[in-house]
């Protein structure tokens, strides 16, 4: 309700300075058109003060957006009267402002740095242009402005400034929007199992609706109106236009009732993660299902259910259930973890999935009599990012990652190049208006295929260069660290079977494995100066100097791979 009475409220202006100047200017619908939007625009406060206060939760901030808004409409309908300079910068920065405390306040302000927050901010500013300015157009008094404007010279201007600031609006809806996706959602998986991920699939389809009313806008409507040649042409056209008006008006219902879903749900976040799921086996001729179900709060942990699967069958009394759940690439996991009863035919055992992967299952069931029943099964898990510190950036080194993101880098500039040809010489009328939302459509596409290569979640340091050469002395050096910090754990050569590891911790990655040439060192000096809590591997921040950090990758890095002799 707030983003609604937001649009009514700043919509006025949008409406007033944007589209409708040659209105202002005529006395004889000057008073209708301004009665009309202050009244909207005082419908548009009243709702936007009643959820502010309905749903406040910061109290000080709250007051504050209240005050801004209150200024922007005194100041508003006062130079709806006295038409100065002066009330005009201050309805503006105080409309601004607004803007900017409404993206500080979403989602974007849980994502570091100020790409979220500035694509927030430019989300709204697109809205309140296009939507807010559309509500105030449903309500312009039309049968008198036809009976003034007898030259159609208002009229025709409208149409065509509306259609230049919806397809300027779109393209802005369309780009901050997309940035948004990708810093909230990023991943298929997250949006095709979560319900913010619906919400926005359900946003988009109507964003695509849009499209075709901008193209209608730009083909139909506008020269429907500029060729209007008499009253009745042009109240023929207006039909139209009003009609086209509507059902966007229906599209921005829709909209914002998708925008108010997603700014009280949690975005999925970061991606992949872990879903709940099961799976069958067979344990001898027992049929059994575990079901594995993430822990609350906890973004590696999850719980397995071994239960039979034939109704009615009980377990022998005393029979133990032991269970490893490992990663075979490297070693990740859990060994031997019992499994309490929970029933007389279903046990319960906790465990970490800490990385995406083909995940090994090996259950053992211990019957009294020394009878053991053996089980295995294999599943690819998504499984959560190894911690929660990931966040999205645009980085251009990862073009070069692959020869299918150079390519595909390449055909996202082509198409948005194409669009922009396109939309250029639609404007310059040599060429058809229905190149500017087919160039449109084309920079929609390209814009995802570039942002697909180069928008990435990572740690803040994933893409760092290691400052440390890759010679004997420095590997040395990180070596005697190593042994020092890490080795209780990881063993001496990284294998994993440190005496901690052997005592209770389960299994440890081999770090000596192929899989550590999948991570880069930005990755790893993370996840050694802040650790990694979910895996109970400890913080070593406080301990080593960034220059010890990377003597340590380059020690970890030499054990699979040859020191370069000197020179």
């Amino acid at each position: 309700m707030k983003s609604a009475g937001l649009l009514l409220l700043l919509g006025g202006a949008a409406c007033r300075y944007l589209l409708a100047p040659l209105f202002i200017d005529q006395s004889a619908a000057r008073p209708a058109v301004a009665r009309r939007t202050v009244i909207v625009m005082a419908t548009g406060l009243t709702l936007a003060i009643a959820a502010g206060i309905a749903a406040s939760q910061e109290p000080v901030f709250d007051a504050a957006q209240l005050l801004l808004a209150g200024l922007f409409f005194a100041a508003f309908c006062l130079n709806v009267r006295m038409n100065t300079r002066g009330l005009q910068v201050v309805a503006l920065a105080a409309g601004l402002v607004l803007i900017g405390m409404q993206a500080i306040s979403s989602h974007a302000a849980d994502e570091s740095g100020s790409l979220a927050i500035t694509s927030n901010a430019l989300h709204w500013l697109a809205a309140v242009a296009w939507g807010g300015s559309l509500l105030h157009l449903m309500l312009l008094p039309w049968s008198a402005l036809i009976d003034i404007d007898e030259k159609n010279e208002a009229i025709e201007s409208l149409a065509r400034r509306y259609a230049v600031m919806i397809f300027a609006a779109f393209a802005l809806l369309a780009l901050s929007g997309g940035l948004l996706a990708f810093i909230h959602v990023h991943n298929a998986d997250a949006m095709n199992t979560s319900a913010y991920g619906a919400v926005l699939k359900v946003k988009m389809a109507l964003a695509s609706i849009l499209l075709i009313t901008v193209s209608l806008h730009l083909v139909k409507i506008v020269p429907a109106c500029r060729a209007a040649a008499s009253a009745d042409d042009l109240r023929s056209a207006l039909r139209r236009f009003r009609r086209l008006l509507s059902m966007e008006s229906v599209l921005l219902a829709g909209m914002i009732v998708a925008a108010g879903i997603m700014a009280t749900s949690k975005p999925p976040g970061l991606a992949p993660f872990l879903n709940p799921q099961s799976w069958s086996i067979e344990a001898d001729d027992i049929p059994l299902t575990v079901a594995l179900q993430p822990v609350a709060g906890r973004l590696s942990q999850a719980r397995l259910e071994i239960s039979a699967a034939v109704p009615g069958y009980r377990f022998p009394e005393g029979t133990r259930a032991l269970f490893s759940m490992t990663l075979p690439e490297n070693g990740a996991g859990r060994s031997g973890v019992e499994a309490l009863p929970i029933g007389p035919a279903a046990f319960l055992g906790e465990t970490v999935l800490a990385m995406p992967g083909d995940w090994r299952f090996d259950l053992a069931l211990y019957r009294p009599g020394d009878e053991v029943i053996l089980a295995s099964y294999s599943v690819t898990l998504p499984g959560p990012p190894l911690e929660n510190d990931m966040r999205a950036y645009l980085n251009l080194s990862t073009i070069g990652y692959s020869p299918a993101n150079v390519i595909t880098f390449i055909v996202g500039l082509l198409l948005v190049a194409a669009a922009i040809w396109s939309i250029r010489i639609a404007l310059l009328k040599r060429a058809p208006l229905w190149m500017m939302p087919a160039g449109l459509a084309n920079m929609m596409l390209g814009g995802f295929l570039v942002l697909s290569v180069t928008f990435v979640k990572t740690y803040p340091s994933s893409f760092w260069v290691n400052p440390q050469p890759f010679t004997t002395e420095v590997v040395q050096h990180g070596e005697t660290l190593y042994r020092a910090h890490c080795a209780d754990c990881h063993g001496v050569t990284g294998r994993g079977d440190g005496p901690w590891a052997i005592e209770d911790r389960g299994s440890i990655p081999d770090l000596s494995s192929p899989h550590m040439d999948s991570h880069t060192d930005g990755e790893i000096f993370w996840w050694i100066k802040y650790g990694i809590p979910s895996l109970d591997m400890p913080a070593l921040g406080g301990e080593l100097s960034s220059d010890d950090n990377w003597a340590v990758i380059n020690f970890l890095r030499s054990l699979r791979h040859e020191i370069p002799p000197p020179g």
